[in-house]
Parts: C-alpha cells; sequence; structure tokens
C-alpha cells in the first residue's frame, strides 16, 4: 500500500513512546470516528492525523492485511502494534466502506467510445471522439500525438489499479 511520507512519517514518529493501551484507545477511536460512532479527540496529534489518513486509504482502497503490515512494518511499527491495528481495521473497515461509498461523489461508467479519424487541410488528421458514460457524453478533437499521450495516461492508471488490486 502506497501511502505519503506525510502519513509515513506520522505512522512512523506517532507510535514512539505511546504505551500498548494508549494506542490501543487511539486507534479504535480513530475507527469509530471513521465510522461516525464517536468524534474525533485531542491526543496524540500526529499519530491520531496520520491514522486517519492511513485508516481512510486502507478501507478505501480495500488493502489487504499483508499490505497494511508490510506498510506498518516499514513505519516501524512492531508486531504488536500491527496486530492491534489489524484487530480494528478488520472491525471497523466494511462500515467504513460504506460510509465512504455514501459520502464519496459517484462517477458515471463509461458505456461506449466512438471515434472517428478525419483529414483537415489546416490541421492534418483528426480523431473526433465521444465517450458516453451513463449520464451523460463528453466529445473532443485531438491529433493523433495527443490521443497516443491519452491512451499512455489510461495504460498507465490501469496498471496503477491493478497493482493496487493486486496487493
Amino acid at each position: 500500500m502506497e501511502i505519503t511520507t506525510v502519513v509515513s512519517d506520522g505512522l512512523s514518529e506517532g507510535v514512539i513512546g505511546v504505551s500498548s493501551s494508549d494506542l490501543n484507545s487511539t486507534i479504535e477511536h480513530v475507527y469509530k470516528a471513521l465510522t461516525g460512532e464517536t468524534t474525533p479527540f485531542e491526543g496524540h496529534k500526529n499519530l491520531i492525523n496520520a491514522l486517519f489518513l492511513f485508516a481512510t486509504e486502507a478501507c478505501q482502497v480495500n488493502a489487504s492485511h499483508g499490505s497494511i503490515s508490510r506498510t506498518l512494518e516499514e513505519a516501524g511499527w512492531s508486531d504488536e502494534q500491527i496486530k492491534l491495528l489489524l484487530t480494528h481495521h478488520k472491525t471497523y473497515c466494511p462500515q467504513i466502506r460504506s460510509e465512504l461509498s455514501q459520502r464519496c461523489p459517484k462517477f458515471n461508467s463509461v458505456q461506449d467510445v466512438k471515434w472517428k479519424l478525419v483529414f483537415e487541410k489546416s490541421r492534418g488528421p483528426v480523431y473526433r471522439v465521444t465517450v458516453q458514460t451513463d449520464g451523460d457524453h463528453v466529445s473532443f478533437e485531438c491529433n493523433p500525438g495527443q490521443l497516443s499521450d491519452l491512451v499512455s495516461q489510461l495504460q498507465s492508471a490501469n496498471f496503477s489499479v491493478n497493482k493496487i488490486a493486486s496487493q
């Protein structure tokens, strides 16, 4: 699971000197706050901020326990600390995913892509592309180089999604 440096630093530095019982209650409180069962509280501020971001991301991408464990190991967490987080993650992640799906914007899914290649004297070859979704359609024109760049970016995005899904 990939996380930002800010989250990694917060997880690494925030856990130093925190007792197991304090860490347990902090993790539980963060997961409960993400489900809406309670409100955030002051405490180990860096750790809480990092845990909020980490838990949200881990639930959003449905990260595996192995992926979470590896990430926390890299952040310097002990096996006992990782076990505490995984226990709460397993308990609360389904509800957090449900909350996120209700609060996050819904994206239209692509239904069809139509394209046509035309040659214009002033611009040369031009692709006219229409992407039809279940809610709308988007039309644009581009030259072969721009279309190639778009295809490369889509392939890169697809690779990233597959990489995250396989973790």
